[in-house]
């Protein structure tokens, strides 16, 4: 254990000569990990992030970023290792409070690996235990602050309690670089409903992209494109929101028919329902009947 220490003081003052040396950070975290545990490797990380993070050629961030998120997922017993994946194989026959209980043994060995954290939350979600699984999910990205999963997940409950500020600080914080669809879409909705009309668009259009990356936009991104459309005052704008949002209705309906995941942050059903009558009202008040 000496050695570890004295080898953590060379390589830490070697990372504070070298702010660029990923090699050097990466270093102190692998032994931070094991003397001193997750939340101080974090520590090292944001720190190196801030002061580095921008300076890096792509090449290298990713480097560093992938072998960080290495370290934080980790297994460092071999009982945490099996507790784990007892609990994957609860997850997988839905038995969520078993598979829950399992995690929770896990971390004791394991405290703050990241694929605990993830894991329990999805769990938690399924149980309909929305603040449980914002703390896990929560707790897993001050561990790793730069997961486009988590921060997709964290932002789902939150605009599912009408929390819509907190998505958007984290989408711009400094060290959100990525974005998944799913942070995108609940960060332009939360955008519309604070009015921010601009910056939902500017951000659908970052969403949009990853269709042409082989991504499958989400049903909502029709519901915001259409809530978008139906707040101008030209015609052609508001055909275009009946448009979209039928398109969300016969989208949304195949999702809830395929996806076997009951956790659905925007209650999709509902909207559907409400495009459908709002469909029929327009169409009953522009026949010759109503007439």
């Amino acid at each position: 254990m000496r050695d570890y220490k004295k080898a953590l003081l060379l390589w830490d003052e070697l990372a504070g000569a070298r702010p660029t040396d990923i090699h050097a950070s990466l270093r102190v975290m692998q032994i931070k990990l094991l003397l001193e545990g997750r939340q101080s490797v974090a520590d090292h990380a944001l720190k190196f992030w801030k002061l580095s993070g921008r300076l890096l050629a792509d090449s290298k961030r990713d480097e560093w970023l992938k072998n960080l998120y290495e370290i934080q997922t980790m297994f460092l017993t071999d009982d945490g290792m099996a507790l784990y994946y007892q609990g994957l194989s609860r997850m997988r026959t839905r038995d969520w409070l078993a598979a829950v209980s399992f995690f929770q043994k896990a971390e004791s060995n394991e405290r703050g690996n990241l694929l605990l954290g993830l894991a329990q939350g999805r769990c938690e979600l399924e149980l309909g235990l929305l603040d449980k699984a914002h703390d896990s999910f929560n707790s897993s990205w001050k561990i790793y602050p730069f997961d486009s999963v988590l921060a997709g997940y964290l932002a789902e409950i939150e605009v599912a309690q009408n929390n819509f500020n907190a998505p958007l600080e984290r989408y711009f914080s400094t060290t959100s670089i990525r974005h998944g669809e799913r942070e995108s879409i609940a960060v332009a909705l939360s955008s519309v409903e604070l009015k921010k009309l601009d910056l939902a668009e500017d951000i659908l259009r970052d969403a949009f992209d990853f269709k042409s990356r082989g991504f499958k936009p989400n049903p909502m991104y029709y519901y915001i494109k259409a809530r978008l459309r139906a707040t101008s005052h030209k015609t052609t704008d508001i055909d275009e929101s009946h448009r979209l949002f039928e398109k969300f209705a016969n989208e949304g309906a195949k999702i809830i028919q395929d996806v076997a995941s009951s956790w659905d942050p925007y209650d999709i059903s509902a909207k559907i329902q409400a495009t459908r009558q709002s469909k029929l009202r327009s169409r009953d008040a522009t026949s010759p009947v109503s007439q």
